[in-house]
């Protein structure tokens, strides 16, 4: 059971169900390396919700969600990260990241990127498409940006270079359009 004070680390609005899904990961009290991330739905209405109350609509056993989407009824396309969760800050030189596809809490694909990448954010846009943009660590305070890209519901993934000093982005999932901002210009390319 979370406790309201504690930070959630991801969240999701389904605009069809209005309903927010929100992630947490809670610490083993036995194994310090060790611990969950749970995943709760709760309904966007008048009525308002105990936090305390809610139950798991998902479970997932050491692995850190950073972002969720709906895939379907039970089932959820997460971004995860593995690291030594004893430490509150690791690196990205620890963190292994990885993409999950979830179904009635059974891991149905898990991905592994390896280490060295910060992935921060995830879309799902037309024909199957599944966006991923993040970093790529090239040595030491220096990065790339980075896109994965899938058709294929993330069974593989093709990794794309989208050069550096990336400062923003933005997402058009009815067109498939990804916009960069960096170095005062702004960039577009439709994702194929």
């Amino acid at each position: 059971m979370p406790n309201i004070s504690l930070e959630w680390d991801a969240f999701y609005f389904d605009k069809k169900t209005k309903t927010l899904y929100l992630s947490c990961f809670v610490h083993d009290p036995v194994e310090a390396r060790k611990g969950k991330s749970i995943i709760y739905a709760v309904p966007w209405d008048d009525k308002l919700v105990d936090l305390n109350n809610l139950k798991p609509v998902a479970t997932i056993d050491n692995q850190f969600v950073t972002d969720i989407k709906l895939a379907g009824d039970g089932k959820f396309y997460l971004l995860t990260e593995v690291y030594p969760f004893d430490a509150y800050y690791t690196g990205m030189e620890a963190k292994v990241s990885n993409f999950i596809f979830l179904e009635n809490n059974q891991i149905k694909i898990l991905h592994k990127f390896g280490k060295n990448y910060l992935l921060g954010a995830f879309y799902v846009g037309q024909d199957n498409l599944l966006y991923i943009i993040g970093m790529k660590s090239t040595g030491i305070a220096s990065y790339d940006d980075i896109a994965f890209i899938s058709h294929d519901n993330g069974q593989s993934w093709k990794e794309e270079m989208e050069g550096s000093w990336g400062q923003g982005s933005y997402f058009d999932p009815k067109t498939n359009k990804a916009w960069l901002y960096k170095q005062g210009k702004l960039y577009s390319r439709v994702i194929k």
